[in-house]
């Protein structure tokens, strides 16, 4: 016989697990434009819950690729939110008014130098939606954070109708140097979640950054992911990403 607590314990994992499937990410938009004469793509992120705005800046010809500070924002108000360049003293900002994460198509402002106050006309269109909304449909692309100082990662996702999460379904991974592609992994089912998708880290200890994703599994419809994290490292005499076992990354080429 079961003693009491530990079957209560039982009961209680049995009752919580179930509740361990992931939800959707939060919705992402981007939007691709110019900052003067220059082009660049942004991204903006809205948590609803907490009231606040995140993202990246991209310059397209450089590659650069810049986060943008997690801001709290007033719908009432327009946004503001700095480009981390430095997280300590940021030197720029983007200004947007109006600002309306939910309805905006196109958006308009300045980019402002802190410094000097140097400022530059922003002419956005949204060319993506990743909605959160289990009713819509979406694919398209997106950067992942934080950054790699030697290559970019982009992820294609795609979600239809119903479905309770977003599909990663190819990862392809730029030189920041050229911008051009130098690996694409696809044929895949990976968890979306936004410019998260990826957690990075130099899981062998070799100096070159390493990434992982959950499998989607069972989470497109609700359920548990139910599967090991996939492990993706790179190795040095391919200059490639390869898909190891967990133990298999930790070790030392």
């Amino acid at each position: 016989m079961i003693p009491l607590p530990r079957l209560l314990l039982r009961l209680s994992l049995a009752t919580l697990l179930p509740c361990a499937a992931a939800q959707a990410a939060l919705p992402v938009n981007v939007y691709q434009g110019t900052q003067g004469d220059t082009a660049i793509e942004v991204a903006l992120t809205y948590d609803a819950q907490h009231k606040t705005v995140e993202g990246y800046w991209l310059e397209e010809q450089r590659q650069w690729l810049i986060p943008l500070e997690r801001t709290p924002h007033d719908v009432r108000l327009p946004l503001l939110i700095n480009l981390l360049d430095n997280p300590e003293l940021p030197s720029a900002a983007l200004l947007i008014q109006p600002f309306a994460f939910s309805h905006d198509r196109e958006l308009h402002g300045t980019r402002v130098n802190l410094r000097n106050r140097e400022r530059q006309a922003l002419a956005l269109k949204r060319v993506t939606r990743f909605s959160n909304r289990q009713d819509a449909s979406w694919q398209g692309e997106l950067l992942q954070l934080p950054l790699d100082g030697r290559r970019l990662f982009r992820v294609h996702a795609h979600k239809a109708a119903g479905e309770h999460v977003g599909t990663v379904n190819r990862i392809t991974i730029l030189d920041r140097s050229s911008g051009q592609p130098v690996q694409v992994i696809d044929n895949l089912a990976l968890f979306f979640q936004g410019s998260a998708s990826l957690s990075f880290a130099d899981f062998n200890g070799d100096g070159v950054i390493d990434f992982k994703a959950t499998p989607v599994g069972q989470l497109a419809s609700g359920g548990a992911a139910g599967e090991d994290l996939q492990y993706y490292v790179y190795q040095a005499d391919s200059s490639r990403y390869e898909l190891k076992t967990e133990q298999q990354a930790r070790e030392r080429n």
